[in-house]
């Protein structure tokens, strides 16, 4: 998957107005570095990632804690980061 970043190019002087100019740079595999930082969260923890997948109850807490943890927001619904966290726990 590729990953950008939204990087600030520059600014414009308009009078007493200023304006700021963005551009957007490819970043490394960002998915690849979630899935490191989350298996160095899961073994500081003392967890395992198939019980979190299992666990119904407190999985949605559990779930909230990781995605705290790797920085992860959501754009508009947050379920799709719930789903998010759960494929990368299935991955890791």
């Amino acid at each position: 998957m590729k990953t950008y970043a939204l990087r600030e190019k520059g600014q414009k002087k308009l009078g007493d107005k200023q304006e700021l100019l963005y551009g957007l740079e490819q970043t490394t595999d960002r998915v690849a570095e979630l899935k490191v930082e989350l298996r160095k969260w899961l073994s500081g923890e003392g967890k395992g990632s198939q019980p979190l997948l299992e666990e119904k109850e407190s999985a949605l807490k559990e779930y909230e804690k990781i995605r705290k943890h790797l920085g992860i927001t959501a754009g508009k619904n947050q379920g799709d980061v719930i789903r998010f966290v759960k494929e990368l726990l299935r991955q890791v």
